[in-house]
């Protein structure tokens, strides 16, 4: 299941290139976002999911929760 994901985030890399296929102006939103929450705090996943639902009110939960996991490869799998 692991390698399926990981094949599916390589693939919104190569062929959407690195914000997903967001607007620049959308992927720094996220990003921006997601390093307001410090590591060590629980349920942060959660939170910023949240969050990222009001203000990126134009996107769906699995268009974050697909640029979440591409953002995440890229931070810890060097993609």
């Amino acid at each position: 299941m692991l390698l399926i994901n990981k094949q599916k985030c390589c693939y919104f890399i190569i062929f959407r290139g690195t914000t997903g296929g967001w607007s620049k102006h959308d992927h720094l939103h996220f990003v921006h976002l997601m390093e307001q929450y410090p590591p060590e705090l629980p349920n942060k996943r959660m939170l910023y999911i949240d969050r990222m639902l009001r203000e990126l009110s134009h996107k769906s939960r699995s268009q974050l929760v697909r640029n979440f996991l591409i953002m995440f490869h890229k931070l810890y799998y060097g993609m």
